[in-house]
């Protein structure tokens, strides 16, 4: 079965080159609860990275509560709630950064030596 090319760009989203998507910021705020009145807030409208809005598995949240990401191309949601980040679109918390444990940095003088 072939693809025609018409077909396939039908269904591709369509970004230039150099754009925020193609470097991955792809996460608008869609619900900022910095915003007052007229003034846009301090997130509203910005794009940001999953990088960005995930946090490690030892830090605490530092978006405001209830601000609200929307994926550009999914349209996927996310929120944070009580300082936890949250998928609205499938109701699940959505995992910390896994903690990075490399052995090679391990120097000899935090190693057990034997007796």
């Amino acid at each position: 079965m072939e693809i025609s090319n018409g077909l396939l760009n039908a269904h591709s989203p369509q970004f230039e080159v150099g754009s925020p998507e193609l470097r991955g910021y792809v996460w608008k705020v869609v619900a900022d609860p910095t915003r007052s009145g007229n003034d846009p807030g301090l997130f509203y409208g910005r794009l940001f990275r999953m990088i960005d809005i995930r946090i490690n598995r030892d830090e605490k949240s530092t978006w405001p509560e209830g601000i609200c990401f929307e994926h550009v191309c999914t349209y996927c949601l996310l929120t944070y709630k009580d300082g936890l980040l949250l998928d609205l679109t499938n109701s699940k918390e959505v995992g910390r950064k896994k903690r990075v444990r490399d052995r090679k940095r391990r120097t000899k003088s935090s190693s057990c030596t034997a007796r």
